[in-house]
């Protein structure tokens, strides 16, 4: 496997197409591809780079990087007002 070079990405529904991370959207859009493919995939509502296979998608809701962190209150050991 080719090992992925610095500043690029690798398109998810062709693994031919390398292209800089920051086209990458700009890819998706007009990716032969994508078009074919697109029922096979959600993107991610936090990071619309971030296209998941559909059986994936729930993980990746879970444990996605741009996704907001809410903090936890321990119902009656945190004090929520200070």
């Amino acid at each position: 496997m080719q090992s992925k070079k610095e500043g690029y990405a690798t398109c998810v529904y062709n693994e031919e197409h390398t292209m800089p991370e920051s086209t990458l959207l700009w890819h998706y859009q007009r990716c032969p591809d994508s078009q074919r493919m697109k029922h096979l995939f959600k993107v991610c509502p936090y990071n619309t780079i971030h296209h998941i296979r559909y059986y994936e998608f729930e993980k990746h809701l879970q444990s996605c990087p741009d996704a907001p962190k809410i903090p936890q209150l321990n119902v009656g050991n945190d004090d929520p007002w200070g």
